[in-house]
């Protein structure tokens, strides 16, 4: 129907040139050619600035084209916001596979990134496209996690995809529609309903045009135009007597009116298009009324307006001109203006498809985007409930891949108590009741070393600062790896990181297994990977990537491995050159090297562990052994350069020198207690004698102290 309205209102309109067109990233729009102007996509002509040398200096640098209906630029970038707003971070995109489709879904992706939302896939497709290709992509959409679509398709692109869609069946998507199909009638049928109930997506808005209808229906069989006499026949069913058909059947009487008529032509309650056409002529009409009336600038300006006074010598250049500085009202109070980029203020409703009473599906307001305001400002949404997908009333729920569950470690039975990593001991709480109150509250373990969940927090937060959205995980299957890398899937999502796979092995693994975890990383896209393992593991993983060259990855590692200087013997260590990651900070222990080398077998008469550390340093027996040559015990570790008289990077042992602090200030608190002042019920004190160990925890609860 705007067809039919655009086209009886141009009749005598003949566009020299194609339509505004983008063409490459999308950027406002241009032309085919420098001086190229286009009016409202319908009245176009050129001046070839090339060719002539004008004192209005800034003419070539005028944007090439003015229009009514904003650029899809704006309704891209209006659909980002729509789909942020709405909490989706993981959708799918479809678009057709032409200049409407590819540049519109482009500027999605691009504005989507900055939103934080991240596409799962992205595929492109025609209308003409072999039927095999239209049947992947719908493999791609059923194999798929995300739970929405948003497709800048054309709606005969549109078309094609539903009848496949539909035998096969697949609906519980949530749509979202780029104006083209979201407002066509054609494909809100009852044979895709199933399919598109609940779609959502942004249209021209609505408009009135006051006397339009009345002037269609005035319309009568005498016109000379030839396009009014085959629209009268189409609409009667008849022919116009002329002196070759005299004698037909079927010739229109002469007393048809079309104000009896129902039908496109006469119906004038969609006029998104007509009305952008309507004011592009009103533009165009005050821009030439501004050019026959003009008046010389103030003096003092730059340059100098040319008055054109007669129509032999209006050039197209001071139309522009006139239509940059253009604002005005129409019947309707809708204001017309254009931007720097020669477009209106970027207006649209949102439409929302519900069902109606009679079955059918009806486009419903249910909101408004006006890219004039404020960011915080443009999507608004009015009192009427939204229908989603599958009829439902609530959203679904499109996030990034949630893989894995992350919690705090947790030790394998109740009442265990791991004190830095080193000292552990068990309360034997089941069959015992306690009076200390507070005792099963408490926590289980008291860490000198961070919990890997803060780590995992802290590299999420590292690669959303480097802008990586999009980004692979892989881990060891163990609980360091699975808790670990599951809590920073968790706190990616929450930071707009999104993951495109997550894989699990170990190194003793089958090759099989180990090819697979390879093949998922050399197909990927992302070029970040978090590898939260041990240096066993990796160490593994590089040799195999080693093998098939895969290397430009940018490693993100854990404190596991990520100062391992071992792993500069893996053939591939070379790949992780440029690699990141946290590790506990190095510290300092005063006296510890000094301690360690006094250390002497003869101190510590009953260490097995001292007696064979010493004989392997060495490389002698403390007792007689053949083939072995006899420590005496004076050898001196000063003279030995070793990892253990090293104490240049005590970034673990320090932990272990605070944990042993610890539970020795709990202690000394313990046999400090005053009695009837004590911490426990009825103010006692621990037995010296019999200090029980969830007194210990307790106490340490309460530790507090600085290191020497």
């Amino acid at each position: 129907m705007s067809f039919l309205h655009t086209w009886l209102l141009f009749t005598l309109v003949r566009a020299a040139d194609p339509p505004c067109s983008l063409r490459g990233p999308p950027n406002p729009p241009q032309l085919s050619r420098d001086g190229d102007v286009m009016i409202g996509g319908i009245f176009s002509f050129h001046n070839s600035w090339d060719q002539a040398t004008h004192t209005f200096t800034s003419g070539p640098q005028q944007p090439k084209c003015k229009r009514t209906i904003p650029s899809d630029y704006y309704q891209s970038r209006a659909l980002a916001k729509l789909v942020s707003h709405f909490g989706w971070t993981w959708v799918g995109a479809l678009c057709s596979d032409n200049d409407y489709g590819n540049n519109g879904m482009n500027t999605f992706i691009t504005a989507a990134k900055e939103e934080g939302v991240c596409i799962e896939f992205s595929e492109a497709f025609f209308r003409t496209d072999p039927r095999e290709n239209i049947l992947r992509i719908l493999e791609i959409i059923k194999g798929s996690s995300s739970k929405v679509i948003v497709a800048f398709v054309s709606y005969s692109d549109m078309e094609v995809l539903l009848k496949e869609m539909a035998l096969q069946n697949i609906t519980g998507l949530q749509w979202i529609g780029s104006e083209s199909w979201i407002s066509d009638m054609n494909i809100a049928t009852t044979e895709w309903q199933h399919i598109l109930r609940g779609s959502m997506g942004f249209a021209i808005p609505k408009a009135k045009i006051y006397g339009l209808g009345e002037f269609l229906t005035k319309l009568n069989s005498s016109s000379e135009v030839e396009l009014y006499k085959e629209l009268w026949e189409t609409i009667f069913e008849c022919k116009l007597a002329t002196e070759e058909n005299a004698g037909m059947k079927e010739i229109c009487k002469g007393n048809e009116t079309l104000s009896e008529v129902q039908n496109q032509y006469t119906d004038v309650s969609e006029l998104q298009i007509a009305n952008s056409v309507y004011k592009a002529v009103y533009a165009v009409a005050y821009a030439l009324d501004k050019t026959y009336n003009c008046s010389k600038r103030e003096s003092g300006q730059e340059s100098v307006t040319v008055c054109i006074n007669t129509t032999h010598n209006r050039q197209p250049w001071q139309v522009l001109s006139e239509l940059k500085k253009l604002h005005f009202s129409t019947t309707t109070n809708e204001e017309v203006y254009f931007d720097e980029n020669g477009d209106p203020a970027a207006k649209y409703d949102l439409l929302n498809w519900q069902q109606s009473k009679d079955g059918k599906i009806t486009f419903v307001k249910v909101g408004f985007y006006d890219a004039s305001l404020q960011a915080h400002l443009q999507i608004s949404f009015n009192n009427i409930s939204i229908i989603w997908a599958n009829n439902n009333r609530q959203a679904e729920e499109s996030v990034c891949r949630r893989l894995g569950t992350a919690l705090l470690p947790e030790l394998t039975k109740e009442g265990d108590f791991n004190i830095g990593g080193i000292f552990n001991f068990r309360t034997g709480q089941d069959g015992q009741t306690f009076t200390f109150q507070s005792l099963p509250a408490q926590a289980k373990c008291k860490a000198t070393i961070p919990s890997d969940y803060y780590q995992s927090r802290a590299l999420a937060q590292l690669v959303k600062y480097f802008g990586w959205t999009w980004v692979g995980a892989i881990s060891n299957k163990y609980d360091y790896g699975v808790n670990g890398i599951a809590t920073f899937i968790i706190a990616a999502q929450e930071e707009g990181v999104c993951i495109e796979y997550w894989e699990t092995f170990t190194s003793t693994d089958s090759a099989s297994s180990l090819a697979k975890v390879v093949h998922v990383i050399k197909q990927s896209t992302a070029k970040v990977v978090m590898a939260f393992m041990s240096h066993v593991e990796i160490k593994v993983l590089l040799d195999l990537l080693y093998q098939q060259n895969i290397t430009g990855l940018q490693w993100i590692g854990s404190d596991a491995w990520i100062t391992d200087n071992t792993l500069t013997e893996s053939l591939g260590y070379t790949a992780l050159i440029g690699s990141l990651g946290f590790t506990v900070p190095r510290a300092q222990i005063p006296g510890l090297d000094l301690f360690l080398q006094e250390v002497n077998p003869s101190r510590f008469p009953n260490s097995i562990f001292l007696k064979e550390f010493w004989e392997s340093v060495f490389n002698c027996s403390l007792t007689p052994r053949a083939g072995l040559r006899t420590c005496n015990g004076s050898e001196q570790f000063k003279n030995v350069k070793t990892f253990f008289t090293d104490v240049s990077d005590l970034r673990f042992t320090n932990n272990v020198y605070k944990a042993v602090y610890a539970v020795a200030h709990a202690l000394h608190k313990l046999l400090s207690c005053e009695e009837n002042k004590g911490p426990f019920p009825n103010a006692t004190c621990a037995k010296p004698s019999n200090i029980q160990q969830w007194q210990v925890c307790g106490s340490l609860h309460n530790t507090s102290h600085s290191e020497a």
